[in-house]
Parts: structure tokens; sequence; C-alpha cells
């Protein structure tokens, strides 16, 4: 697809994105912030373009992550707290949970502790993943090391020795947190 399209398909969507972010954070804007923390955003144009391009697709409309979220709860809440709330305050839009604690692996990297959600308002997708506050502080480097595998042009400047290195560092700070979140609760 000519870049100029995908440029031009992602911007008149951006109206649409908007309404759906604002509908999933006036939904969760009275959840105490002492116990969730809601973070929100647009999957931004550069990963937009390669990600259709990559795929094939044609309309940005029809990935799955266009608008996208986290939300992180605190120890005094487990996952199936926090489905069941989202499940009331978010009702008929939630379309999918995928409760697999346990990814299947992508490049040879592993998810623990995450549940994602997948919305669908007024026609456009929204994916919220749902995962304990001990993830928080490690979320962005994690996705960093995502990144570089998601990447052909970033994952073939690696050796095999810096993939193995990154996987494990990656699959085994996942297993940690989950672990650890799951010790936590069960001091509850």
């Amino acid at each position: 697809m000519d870049p100029k399209k995908i440029r031009k398909s992602y911007m008149k969507a951006l109206p649409q994105l908007n309404r759906a972010m604002q509908h999933v954070q006036s939904h969760l804007a009275n959840l105490p912030p002492s116990d969730f923390l809601l973070e929100t955003n647009f999957k931004p144009y550069d990963s937009v373009k390669k990600k259709l391009v990559r795929d094939g697709v044609r309309d940005p409309l029809e990935l799955s992550d266009l608008v996208r979220g986290r939300v992180f709860f605190s120890e005094q809440f487990d996952f199936p707290d926090v489905i069941n709330l989202l499940k009331k305050v978010l009702g008929p839009v939630i379309k999918k949970i995928d409760k697999k604690t346990s990814k299947s692996k992508e490049h040879g990297l592993e998810y623990h502790g995450i549940v994602h959600l997948d919305l669908d308002i007024d026609g456009i997708k929204f994916e919220l993943q749902i995962m304990p506050i001990e993830f928080k502080p490690h979320k962005e480097l994690l996705h960093k090391i995502y990144e570089k595998f998601r990447t052909p042009e970033e994952v073939a400047k690696l050796t095999d020795k810096q993939k193995k290195f990154l996987r494990e560092v990656h699959n085994k700070a996942y297993k940690a947190l989950e672990e650890q979140a799951k010790k936590n609760r069960s001091k509850r």
C-alpha cells in the first residue's frame, strides 16, 4: 500500500480512535487510583505503517491495537476480581477475554501474568492489557526487547548469542514478575 494512502487513512481514523479511547477512559475514571492505573494511547503512525506493510493489511482500522491500553492493578485485587469489575464497567464492548497467563511463544518470547481484553467500541478495535502493578516498572524495558524481535531489520543485527540472551532476560523477567504478583496476592 502506498505510504501516502496509509497516512491519509490513519489521519482520517483519528477522530474515531479518540472517541474509543475516551470511552474507555471515561468508563474507568472512577476506579480508585490507589488500586488501578490506566494507561492508553494510539499506536504510533510509524508502527502502523510498518505493520500494514509487513502484514499486507490495507485498512488501518483492521489492526487490533490502533487504540490500546493497560490496566495495572494493586495487590488488593487478582485477575478474576479485575475481570469481573471490567465486565460490569465496560459491559458489551468486551468481545474476547484471553485469560491465558502463559502466552504462546512469539519470536521465542513468552508472556506470563497478563490477560488481554479485546474491545469493540463503535467498530474500533481496542486492545486492553490487564496486569498486576508489579509489572509497571519493567514493562517499557520488556517492550523494547519485544520490539527488537518484531522488527526484521533490528533482529537481523543481533547475533544468535544476543538473541538467546534477550529471550532469556525477557522470559525470566515475565515469569519472575508473575510469581511475585501471585506471592503478593497470596498474603491477602
